[in-house]
């Protein structure tokens, strides 16, 4: 027997506009616990990808923590179907360039870099928090 998930409301737009833009996308809501809800891939990169409802919809600490001791591709949290436009879009072009490096794009690029969700804030569409030695920092 399944166990009922419960998904944000925009869940279903962001995996549609992550498929229309030529992503594979598994929906792994049904983990449960901390781990993010899609598994996303593109280009042989694979991406996790937490959904929030809403731009106020806070991470929980789990998630928070999960995040921060994540050692593959940093999480990336989509707020809305115009966040998933934009990464996608975004995150086509940097592969495409073939870029080790990220480029002018990437600041547009929200992803979790704060190590304390209540000292998370969003500078040029990134998450902006302190690092372990409280010191900010501006994750990409």
């Amino acid at each position: 027997m399944g166990r009922f998930v419960k998904r944000d409301a925009n869940h279903g737009e962001i995996v549609a506009v992550l498929k229309a833009y030529g992503f594979s996308v598994y929906d792994a809501a049904h983990a449960g616990g901390s781990f993010p809800d899609l598994v996303v891939g593109f280009g042989g990169q694979t991406y996790l990808v937490e959904v929030k409802s809403s731009e106020k919809a806070p991470l929980t600490p789990g998630q928070v923590e999960f995040a921060r001791t994540w050692r593959g591709s940093p999480v990336v949290v989509m707020r809305s179907k115009a966040n998933a436009v934009s990464w996608a879009t975004n995150t086509r072009h940097e592969l495409r360039r073939g870029s080790a490096q990220s480029c002018v794009h990437r600041a547009l690029t929200p992803v979790v870099v704060a190590t304390d969700a209540s000292t998370a804030s969003i500078h040029r569409g990134e998450y902006r928090g302190k690092n372990e030695d409280g010191k900010f920092h501006l994750g990409g």
